[in-house]
């Protein structure tokens, strides 16, 4: 994720389909700058405020269009 910021120069980093709050605030920890994750795996997923505790500046909710049953 770091070369996609530092080499590629992007505005901001997305985290897709993070499983845990500790793979979240892992990579939270390693970018700095605008981030967002996509919580389509997280179960349950994260509350605004859990989301800004961590400096989560967006976050998709994909859910329930991803649920098949």
């Amino acid at each position: 994720m770091r070369a996609y910021k530092e080499e590629g120069e992007v505005d901001w980093v997305q985290l897709t389909a993070p499983r845990s709050v500790e793979q979240v605030k892992r990579a939270r920890e390693a970018m700095d700058g605008p981030f967002s994750i996509m919580q389509g795996y997280m179960d349950p997923p994260l509350s605004n405020e859990e989301l800004l505790a961590l400096g989560i500046n967006l976050a998709w909710m994909p859910r329930p269009t991803h649920d098949v049953t």
